[in-house]
């Protein structure tokens, strides 16, 4: 089940922004650290296809990192090191381990007392997987580990945990499974873990469900089956719809009119923004779900837009086709959607992720699409967070996993020259006198809205929505499931990061490349993990070690 990394999105505010001089925005001093790992090469971020949270309120960090430790059940790839979840804070790496038997684990969350959550191998066989581990959902927890049962079935995994410790995610039961979503051949139920008590959640009245988020106040957010019926157009084989499970009950908040939406954040007021398909599934909108209101929040002028973020003053983020064919960030407030400009020379952006001082992270992306930046835009300006890491370091910002708190502090992955992902913190500190990594970086002013760069080809196109839309599905899924209007038949695509570290982009048509695609194809220069997309969109570092898929 190892390292899926999303190649995601997000960014932030530029409403009442636009009004403050340039001159005044984000003289920011950060510094920079690259985040040790446990001995071996890399750090993951392990994309299950649920969002994540990695970074808490106070700086801490966590995710999954290599060990020393051979992993025996590890395929022929140039890392077979065993990865255990970690905890870095105030500059040390703990090693969280795993549960007995096991030989790796992943941490998905860490909520603000340090309590992390994911799921960690036991040293079993699954009897309906063949050669794959049984998973448990897994918390850690003052220095103890505690296993997450199951509902009977083999595996279960634990995705989102609260500040009062309580814990979502899925746990399977032993029915067989009408539509099989994933590589288990048993349904998969959302359930709720409060200090050791076990709750299934239920369906939508499909045979599948699954929690991803839930807040303070005990509202959990998902996606289910509204029923047993196959589907061919969403990125499961069912009809995922998110649901709101809270009072005991779970609610179908609805789609944009089509057959397909997916939640991409939850507030702590209640707010649940995410992407629905229209009536006719041939376009799809990002959506704020507020107080029982579903809005389509639109797009830049193309068809397609996807919500990633919602902050605690409602502002959403995500990004946008735009009317001449390109795709940029955005934010919404009160009603307004506005782009979120690349940096200069770059022609394409999304907004992965903003905070309540309304800053936002995201990707600024080349005009071949080939290059990918993370970036920060505050007070109407866009930073390259490149510019805060020390040239000497060889470390590449790629901004295709990025975190950020209330604080101001970031953290996300990137690239060594020799290929090894690594993760990062970028620190604000105050004052001439601080010691920075890098000195104080002006803001780029955000270029004109109308700055033209020639229309991007069929290809260009491609290759940026392969990095940049927020079309998750369940790890496992046979691209089979999917109709083949839905893929993009561009195969082999060499793509460079802004240090020159070459991957190969695989954006297949199932009868053209799914093969080439299952068979491992997609690969990396050096030590980076192979990248593979199934879907536009559908793009993830992925390392093939250790999945319980395909």
């Amino acid at each position: 089940m190892k390292h899926i990394t999303s190649l995601s999105i997000n960014l932030a505010v530029i409403v009442a922004a636009l009004a403050i001089p340039v001159q005044m925005a984000a003289q920011h001093k950060y510094t920079f650290t690259e985040v040790p790992t446990l001995g071996g090469p890399n750090i993951y971020a392990n994309q299950t296809g649920a969002k994540n949270e990695l970074l808490n309120a106070w700086g801490a960090l966590t995710g999954g990192a290599d060990t020393t430790i051979t992993d025996p059940y590890c395929s022929d790839t140039p890392d077979c090191f065993a990865e255990h979840a970690f905890i870095f804070r105030n500059g040390t790496v703990t090693d969280l381990s795993t549960l007995p038997g096991g030989f790796n684990s992943q941490a998905f969350w860490i909520n603000d007392n340090g309590v992390a959550v994911g799921f960690s191998q036991i040293g079993v066989n699954d009897p309906l997987n063949g050669n794959v581990q049984e998973l448990r959902g897994t918390v850690w927890r003052s220095g103890k580990i505690v296993e997450i049962g199951t509902f009977g079935g083999n595996d279960s995994m634990a995705q989102g945990v609260n500040n009062r410790g309580q814990v979502v995610g899925f746990a399977l039961n032993p029915i067989p499974d009408s539509i099989a979503p994933l590589p288990w051949p048993t349904e998969m139920r959302a359930f709720l873990w409060d200090h050791g008590v076990l709750q299934n959640l239920g369906t939508l009245g499909g045979p599948d469900s699954w929690a991803f988020f839930i807040n303070d106040r005990g509202q959990v957010v998902g996606i289910s089956y509204p029923d047993s019926n196959p589907s061919f157009v969403c990125d499961t084989p069912g009809a995922n719809h998110t649901f709101l499970w809270e009072n005991g009950r779970m609610q179908d908040i609805g789609t944009l009119g089509g057959s397909c939406s997916w939640p991409e954040g939850l507030s702590e007021q209640g707010r649940i923004v995410g992407w629905s398909t229209l009536a006719g599934d041939s376009a799809t909108h990002p959506f704020l779900w507020d107080r029982g209101s579903l809005t389509d929040l639109g797009t830049l002028g193309g068809s397609a837009g996807f919500g990633t973020s919602v902050n605690n003053k409602g502002e959403v983020v995500g990004g946008s086709d735009t009317a001449d064919g390109g795709f940029l960030g955005f934010i919404w407030n009160d009603g307004m959607i506005s782009p979120l400009q690349p940096l200069p020379g770059d022609c394409f952006s999304i907004a992965i992720r903003n905070n309540s001082k309304s800053q936002i992270l995201g990707t600024s992306v080349s005009c071949d699409g080939t290059v990918g930046r993370g970036v920060l835009w505050e007070n109407g300006s866009v930073t390259d967070l490149n510019a805060f890491v020390p040239p000497e370091s060889g470390f590449d910002v790629i901004g295709d996993v990025l975190y950020l708190n209330d604080r101001g502090e970031i953290a996300g992955n990137g690239l060594l020259t020799n290929g090894d992902i690594r993760f990062f913190t970028l620190t604000p500190v105050g004052g001439n006198a601080a010691a920075s990594a890098s000195a104080a970086i002006q803001s780029v002013p955000q270029p004109s809205a109308s700055a033209a760069h020639g229309k991007p080809t069929p290809e260009t196109l491609a290759k940026v929505r392969g990095r940049l839309l927020p079309r998750y599905h369940i790890p496992g899924l046979p691209t089979g499931n999917n109709r083949q209007s839905d893929f993009v038949a561009v195969c082999g695509v060499r793509a460079h990061t802004r240090r020159n570290h070459e991957i190969q982009i695989i954006n297949p048509d199932p009868d053209q490349c799914c093969s080439t695609c299952r068979a491992g194809a997609a690969s990396t220069v050096g030590a980076a993990p192979a990248l593979q997309t199934h879907r536009p969109g559908y793009v993830r570092w992925l390392d093939q070690r250790h999945r319980p898929h395909d």
